[in-house]
């Protein structure tokens, strides 16, 4: 069995922030599919060390003694990221993740609007499907009172070669998750040369290296994350070190590398 995140934890977080007994139904519908599911498993294939200890976690808390063997083998992404042109330094922010609340828009628009009192001039794309339309609605209402709102573009179902042109116009990939088991976004940005700001939730920081391939702030810490945004935004010669490192890290998320290692796994 591979499993590429746990949903029943988005469930849970669901439920703290809006209890109700429909959210209450789902996450008790969603743990026992993933955990009904793992209990059958002989052998499991995780994303990130991040769901290898949720499940044991999980199981352990449980006493429950069937606990699979776990490998972890993290996603790969599309190689056309790592075609695209190396970035130029430039102050152009982007953010790519569907409009929901666990994606945390709203936080990243006001670690920006703060980034806007030190450099103005800054620029910020956000890009997604619409997921949950009305945080997107909450988005928008939020913009339409932004002092930085001209500075600000929101972009919904591009294609994916309109996606690739905001990678190219940008120097920095930012993105405020609650919640990312792997958090496949991080990975295309690093391929594509983009130094990762990001939360240290979930399995983030097994993916971004801190201080290495870009900078992690607790969920929440809007200070921080605009710290992090100016220090990349404000010294070229730091960016370029960054975005170099990055581009090497994103070479283990190759499919060629990680088909090899599936294939391995099936093979033992």
């Amino acid at each position: 069995m591979t499993v590429h995140g746990l949903a029943h934890i988005e469930k849970w977080k669901l439920l703290k922030h809006s209890p109700s007994l429909k959210h209450l139904y789902q996450y008790w519908r969603q743990s026992k599919t993933d955990f009904g599911l793992l209990g059958e498993a002989e052998r499991v294939i995780v994303d990130t060390e991040y769901v290898r200890e949720e499940i044991e976690g999980y199981f352990k808390k449980r006493k429950i003694s069937s606990l699979p063997e776990m490998a972890v083998i993290p996603q790969g992404i599309d190689p056309v990221y790592f075609d695209l042109p190396r970035p130029e330094w430039n102050k152009n922010i982007l953010s790519v993740g569907a409009f929901s609340r666990r994606k945390g828009h709203l936080l990243l628009i006001q670690a920006f609007e703060k980034l806007c009192e030190r450099m103005p001039d800054a620029h910020l794309d956000i890009a997604g499907i619409v997921a949950e339309p009305d945080y997107y609605a909450a988005v928008l209402a939020y913009l339409k009172e932004s002092p930085r709102k001209d500075r600000i573009s929101l972009h919904t179902d591009l294609s994916q070669e309109a996606l690739c042109g905001l990678f190219e116009q940008s120097c920095v990939f930012a993105l405020h998750s609650k919640e990312e088991s792997q958090g496949i976004a991080l990975v295309e940005a690093m391929a594509a040369g983009l130094p990762v700001v990001a939360t240290k939730v979930g399995g983030i920081p097994y993916v971004v290296d801190h201080r290495r391939d870009g900078f992690l702030s607790e969920y929440g810490d809007i200070d921080s994350f605009c710290s992090s945004l100016f220090n990349l935004l404000s010294d070229p010669g730091l960016w370029s070190a960054f975005s170099t490192r990055a581009q090497s890290s994103a070479l283990d998320y190759s499919w060629q590398k990680i088909a090899g290692c599936i294939l391995q796994e099936y093979t033992r």
